[in-house]
């Protein structure tokens, strides 16, 4: 049986806007990319394990095509999570599978990848 979990209601995520939700004490960063289409990657830059927003809902470049890393600049596709300019390059975000049943965005935190763990 799967764990899966509400985020959020559709309405609070403006088209073409991203957020932060927290899940097991793990960012996630939700996109809104159509009417009944989102896209859920955990809020971590592949290169150096780093948030990617530079403040509060700042997961876009100016020009809203691309997820932008506040570390390096990285720019991430927004539908598929891969990196297209920056020190990861064909490395990609990773991706949770998501559903929206009654507008609801729903997704199953047992996905998550294991924490890192830095040693200093």
């Amino acid at each position: 049986m799967s764990a899966r979990i509400a985020l959020c209601h559709l309405d609070d995520l403006p088209l073409d806007e991203a957020k932060a939700f927290t899940v097991a004490e793990r960012s996630l960063l939700v996109l809104r990319l159509g009417p009944e289409r989102v896209r859920v990657y955990l809020n971590r830059c592949p290169h150096l394990g780093t948030p990617l927003h530079w403040e509060d809902g700042a997961f876009l470049d100016a020009e809203r095509a691309f997820i932008r890393c506040a570390t390096h600049g990285a720019l991430f596709e927004k539908d598929s999570g891969l990196c297209v300019l920056g020190p990861c390059r064909d490395e990609a975000l990773w991706h949770l599978d998501s559903y929206i049943n009654e507008g609801l965005v729903y997704v199953d935190p047992t996905e998550l990848p294991a924490p890192r763990v830095r040693i200093d």
